[in-house]
Parts: C-alpha cells; sequence; structure tokens
C-alpha cells in the first residue's frame, strides 16, 4: 500500500463546512479511482489546517491517479488552499513497510 499526503489551508470558523463537503462530493469521486483503498483527514480545528491522507493499492495505481487528483482540486477548488509539498513539510508519497522495519518521517 502506498500513501499520498496533501496539506491544505482555510478559515477554522468554516472547517465543519468543508469537511462535510469533502465527504459528499469529494470522496465519492475518489472511491471511483482505479487503487483508491482510502482517504483520513486529519484537521487542526484552530488553525483550519488540514492534512489528507490518501492511500493506494500500488505505486503504480498513486501515480496513475495524480491526474484525477489534479481535476477533482480544480473542480472543488474554493477557500481551501493546499499547502506546498516542502512548506507543509513532509514528502508526497511513502512506501510499504515491513512489520519489523522502523519507519521515520
Amino acid at each position: 500500500m502506498f500513501a499520498s499526503v496533501s496539506t491544505y489551508q482555510g478559515p477554522p470558523d468554516q472547517l465543519d463546512d468543508g469537511l462535510r463537503y469533502a465527504q459528499e462530493n469529494i470522496v465519492p469521486s475518489l472511491q471511483e479511482v482505479e487503487g483508491f483503498e482510502g482517504v483520513y483527514l486529519l484537521v487542526d480545528r484552530q488553525s483550519g489546517k488540514v492534512l489528507t491522507i490518501t492511500l493506494w493499492e500500488s505505486e503504480e495505481a498513486l501515480r496513475e491517479s495524480e491526474q484525477e487528483a489534479t481535476q477533482l482540486r480544480s473542480e472543488h477548488r474554493g477557500q481551501w488552499d493546499q499547502i506546498p509539498t516542502a512548506e507543509a513539510g513532509g514528502p508526497l508519497l511513502y512506501p510499504p513497510t515491513t512489520k519489523n522495519e522502523p519507519t521515520s518521517f
């Protein structure tokens, strides 16, 4: 399994509306993408920052999803801006590890 990480920033007072919108509009679109395994949204309610982690069955599925992800971001652009990866503090792609192999980020 592979994971892609993105960070978004928006108005903290609109966080619930943004999460509802994602659940109703963006997640169903993701579920139709070949190789999609799941999504996690980690939320900082004070700052309005949201970290998304999407899970993919393979590196190939993750790579093939990039065009569709760009289209989704374009279609659903609003007051939530994506923070560039370097500014967010981490890589976009995390490969799988074995149970005994430590992972550090």
